[in-house]
């Protein structure tokens, strides 16, 4: 969490109108892999998939029904 964590949050409630929830870094992971497999349809059974970010890079492996 960033020291500032109260105050973007605030400012996201107050733009959009709704409440902002923090998730985990493996939530996204899950999120994302979800989103790319019901995307492309993968013929492969394990599947490995990149996620280019702001300011990091992350590895998401999985089996078509789970990410490991």
């Amino acid at each position: 969490m960033r020291k500032n964590n109260n105050e973007i949050i605030s400012k996201i409630k107050n733009a959009a109108g709704t409440e902002p929830r923090i998730i985990s870094g493996d939530e996204e992971a899950s999120y994302i892999y979800k989103g790319v497999t019901l995307l492309y349809t993968l013929e492969m059974k394990n599947r490995w998939i990149i996620d280019i970010g702001g300011g990091s890079v992350e590895f998401i492996i999985g089996n078509g029904e789970e990410i490991s």
